[in-house]
């Protein structure tokens, strides 16, 4: 028995810090992502990171080896730094609010009902359902009240797409890139005598490198496409990457959009199910003609996304 309770705190303090060196090597394989397609899925998991190099350091500052914490401390730092920028607030607008509500609904899973409850008591100007299949249409005529203005593209896979809005439509397009496989539905709208082009997509989830490669060529294609517009631009989507991620701080220099997120810290939209791994893969980024006066993450309603909610102003 003293023996057992001797090797104990060594055991421990061996888990523990081997652990932590892990999950530190981890935190820096996405700074590599452009040389294999999987190190990429390692910059979604930012905030996971940081909880778990900072619950080590205090594990170790409790043991007898406190010096070692100092091991972790450059990791943490390196984290946090990708992190706490988006807490730093930027100016806000005094135009006419525009809310737009993003919703990821899952075509198989999602609660049209819920999702129909939600949509009737908020009060937003434009709405995007993503992963419109045929279920869903009747969400879309329920709807049709509320939001006149209206154009879809229903699929049977996961990349229909809805669009649904209050204000009329001053042109509208479907637009296709990366070869034309997935839609992304582009809209012009008037706001406070200025038309502001809006642009939904969904692109490809990285669970393979065909996958992946998709879904950065189509990146890729928008930022350049709206980097060249000019004017007033919202995008806005499940775009299956985390802001952490070289594909999206590709898009955002190339495009120069900026990130809604700005001032209003991380906020998780997947997996709704999986606390531990919440990460933000729904987004809005816009010109910066705007500024974002409120953002927020809307209730389940049965799909693995939780709503985005952003309101801009001019």
């Amino acid at each position: 028995m003293n023996f057992s309770k001797q090797r104990l705190p060594d055991f421990f303090f061996g888990a523990v810090f081997t652990s932590g060196l892990l999950v530190c090597i981890a935190s820096v394989l996405p700074y590599l992502a452009r040389l294999h397609w999987f190190l990429d899925v390692f910059s979604h998991f930012r905030l996971q990171f940081a909880c778990c190099i900072l619950l080590a350091i205090l594990l170790i500052l409790c043991s007898k080896r406190k010096k070692l914490s100092l091991v972790f401390l450059p990791f943490l730092l390196l984290t946090l730094s990708e992190i706490v920028p988006f807490y730093f607030p930027l100016e806000s607008g005094e135009g006419t609010d525009l809310k737009v509500v993003l919703c990821n609904v899952n075509s198989s899973t999602g609660d049209p009902d819920r999702v129909l409850a939600y949509l009737k008591e908020g009060d937003a100007d434009v709405v995007v359902i993503q992963e419109f299949s045929s279920r869903w249409v009747k969400l879309q005529e329920a709807l049709r009240e509320d939001y006149p203005y209206q154009m879809a593209e229903v699929r049977e896979d996961n990349f229909g797409m809805a669009l649904l809005s209050r204000r009329p439509f001053v042109s509208e397009e479907v637009f296709f890139f990366t070869d034309e496989i997935l839609p992304s539905l582009g809209v012009e709208l008037m706001h406070e005598g200025q038309k502001i082009f809006l642009l939904a997509t969904h692109p490809m989830p990285p669970v393979d490198k065909g996958y992946t490669d998709l879904r950065d060529r189509q990146l890729a294609e928008i930022a350049s496409f709206l980097g060249d517009s000019g004017g007033p631009v919202i995008l806005v989507g499940d775009l299956n990457t985390s802001p952490w991620s070289p594909v999206f701080k590709d898009l955002v220099v190339v495009s120069g959009l900026q990130n809604s997120m700005q001032g209003f810290g991380v906020q998780p939209t997947w997996p709704s199910f999986i606390p531990l791994l919440w990460t933000p893969l729904d987004h809005l980024l816009h010109s910066d003609d705007f500024a974002i006066s409120a953002r927020r993450i809307g209730p389940s309603n049965g799909s693995d996304h939780f709503p985005l909610e952003v309101i801009l102003k001019l």
